[in-house]
């Protein structure tokens, strides 16, 4: 029945998404803003088996598609992958569970074979297109800017459900690590110490890291993941030289590529991933972002992933407009073809066969391509200035230093920022 449903989601069935509020939501791409539950009291059982949970699960076998999921459901849209589908794929072996739904859409039993713990927000960056709640650093300028106050540090670790997850691991086949950032908090290596106690090394670990550490205390996160086998590390970077130290405000680049090196070097089972957040201020510059990626840092594009800045929606690329985003994208499809036909040049008759067959997998660009063909919202770009501005006061920085087309974009918009 799972398989006929081609709208169907396997995470409600088997995964548990928390974040460092203590909030639990669906997985990391739905709304933040609407939580399903908070741990804060409640059980695995209580929050799985809740309304809103059971509804989930109820739209998705009647072939809806919830508003709830819509990032996935607008991407697919676009032909571009989702997680949705990436995680259909994975747990393939587990559709069968969801035949097992009771007809309120509860579970009979509870599993959760999927994590994604963000245990902290303790993190020592403020990245522009961030906020309090995933960053401790954040909180400062958050309050200069808005004038509200809010909590630095947030933390679920000593909550009832996180301490029910951890005797539940040996359920557990894939944890998402996030925060925060993951290799600051010391809940990161205890869990996976706990994992390795349970010889439970084979469990598909990810991280979403800013890499700019590789140590906490006396603890090492190169000693610990030795001998996990199925390790990726999603690591940010957004842009290059100091528009990416500007952006990812505590980024050191020069220390980042050492970080990135002594991973590759002592961690050869480790896969690295280089995570783009296309966003207003770097997608003009990513073809020279691109470029570094390949030539500097050694990437390939197979190891090349995009997220969509969609909030704050200031920072939404498709704002820009579509004369602007047009220009981009010609760049962007230049340098794409440019790489295929070098990558052609390389292979064999036979090679060429396969690789012509298959050539949609090797468009690394096609994914950012079809979002910047979408129109967003030309008038936020007044915010998009101020929102800016106000920041740069904050810090004592100046986009206009770093991002000259920001700068004639702000000239010949319609309005004057205050």
């Amino acid at each position: 029945m799972a398989k006929q449903q081609k709208n169907i989601c396997i995470l409600p069935w088997l995964h548990l998404n928390i974040h460092p509020s203590g909030d639990v939501t669906p997985c990391g791409h739905t709304d933040l803003s609407k939580p399903f539950a908070n741990v804060e009291g409640n059980s695995v059982n209580d929050i799985l088996n809740n309304d809103q949970f059971k509804k989930l699960r109820k739209d998705f076998l009647a072939g809806k598609r919830p508003e709830i999921c819509s990032a996935c459901f607008n991407l697919e849209d676009l032909n571009i992958p989702s997680a949705r589908q990436w995680h259909n794929e994975i747990f393939d072996h587990k559709m069968k569970i969801i035949d097992l739904t009771n007809e309120d859409g509860s579970l009979p039993e509870v599993q959760v074979h999927s994590l994604d713990v963000r245990m902290s927000n303790v993190c020592n960056f403020s990245c522009r297109g961030c906020y309090p709640k995933s960053s401790s650093s954040w909180s400062e300028d958050f309050e200069k800017l808005t004038g509200k106050k809010v909590q630095k540090k947030l933390t679920t670790v000593n909550s009832q459900t996180v301490q029910e997850l951890l005797s539940r691991l040996d359920q557990v086949e894939k944890v998402y690590f996030a925060g925060g950032e993951p290799f600051l908090m010391s809940e990161t290596y205890e869990l996976l110490e706990k994992l390795k106690f349970n010889n439970q090394t084979g469990v598909d670990l990810s991280f979403s890291t800013n890499l700019s550490t590789l140590k906490l205390n006396n603890k090492s996160i190169i000693e610990t993941l030795k001998g996990f086998s199925d390790v990726k590390l999603y690591i940010s970077i957004d842009d290059e030289g100091e528009r990416g130290e500007y952006f990812r405000k505590g980024l050191d680049l020069r220390l980042f590529c050492q970080n990135l090196f002594e991973v590759r070097k002592l961690l050869p089972q480790v896969k690295c991933f280089a995570t783009i957040t296309i966003n207003i201020m770097n997608v003009s510059n990513l073809e020279n972002l691109i470029k570094y990626l390949i030539n500097d840092l050694g990437f390939n594009t197979s190891e090349f992933l995009y997220n969509f800045l969609t909030v704050p929606k200031e920072l939404n690329a498709q704002n820009l407009p579509q004369k602007m985003r047009l220009e981009i994208i010609k760049k962007l499809e230049h340098l794409e073809n440019e790489y295929l036909q070098n990558k052609l040049k390389t292979l064999s008759f036979d090679e060429k066969v396969l690789f012509k067959k298959h050539l949609s997998d090797y468009k690394f660009l096609d994914k950012v391509i079809s979002f910047l063909s979408i129109d967003g919202d030309e008038s936020l770009l007044k915010d998009f200035f101020e929102y800016t501005e106000a920041l740069d006061v904050i810090r004592g920085e100046s986009f206009k230093k770093l991002f000259p087309e920001l700068v004639t974009l702000k000239q010949v918009l319609p309005y004057k920022s205050e």
